[in-house]
């Protein structure tokens, strides 16, 4: 690590080194269209002719918020090499976020496409007739392509393995420097955050990591994929400057089974 930390951190920096983390950073750039295998946000997804299009408990169609293209990712230790990792949210306040974290996937659904080979759907107008801007994080329904780069990263104060590293929750750790303990915590929220688009590593939190506290959403769920708002709030927008975040168990990664993925979202 070559950030230059405080002199009041730097009896630490084995301990923050031993948390470094790979992932997979995400880029994007606003087009005015895709091909139906790329990865992006927004737009519209790849459907195979004749697979039905995923709605909610209510019957209603679901969002498409986003999806991976995984043979567009660079060589990786985290993700498979083929197939496309596709992202649904709700029409609603909460986005089809379950707040007790069950895994039924009712009012969010995430799929994966094996195979992208075959005809394709094409016609979308019956999901264009359900969008309602104001209810969904994607505010001006732009195409974001997606580009991957692989990164490193290190555990930031917000997440629940803080303690892990340190021994000490981020509150309890931050008080022993005392008259210095606003100025140290400022400089680690500052420069050693997991903000930002990505696959894998650290879940960066508005507020509390859930998986400190919930009993359906227990800490060996792992970041499957982050969402961030826009820093200027121009095409993402999770509430009030939010981020949303999906996680997995690593032997569901490892076995490609999705079907049990845990969709939250916070903001301030």
């Amino acid at each position: 690590m070559t950030t230059k930390l405080p002199l009041e951190l730097e009896s630490y920096r084995s301990q923050l080194e031993s948390s470094k983390r790979n992932f997979v950073k995400i880029t994007t750039e606003k087009v005015k269209d895709t091909t139906f295998t790329e990865s992006k946000i927004g737009g519209y997804p790849f459907l195979p002719k004749g697979f039905s299009y995923p709605k909610d408990k209510d019957d209603k169609y679901l969002e498409f918020l986003a999806q991976i293209n995984f043979a567009e990712l660079p060589k990786n230790d985290i993700y498979p090499e083929s197939g496309i990792l596709q992202f649904f949210i709700g029409f609603e306040d909460l986005y089809g976020a379950d707040l007790d974290f069950d895994t039924i996937q009712e009012g969010y659904r995430v799929l994966f496409h094996d195979s992208v080979g075959g005809e394709v759907e094409t016609n979308f107008d019956f999901l264009d007739k359900e969008r309602v801007e104001d209810l969904t994080p994607l505010l001006h329904k732009n195409t974001l392509k997606m580009y991957f780069k692989n990164s490193s990263e290190y555990v930031s104060a917000s997440s629940y393995e803080f303690e892990k590293y340190f021994e000490d929750s981020f509150y309890g750790f931050f008080e022993r420097f005392e008259d210095k303990e606003d100025e140290i915590a400022d400089f680690y929220y500052e420069n050693i955050d997991n903000a930002g688009h990505k696959l894998g590593g650290y879940a960066n939190f508005t507020q509390d990591d859930p998986r400190s506290f919930s009993e359906n959403f227990g800490k060996e769920y792992n970041l499957l994929f982050q969402l961030d708002s826009d820093a200027d709030f121009d095409d993402i927008c999770w509430g009030d400057a939010g981020i949303g975040n999906f996680f997995i168990k690593k032997e569901d990664l490892v076995n490609r089974d999705f079907s049990k993925v845990i969709f939250n979202w916070d903001c301030s």
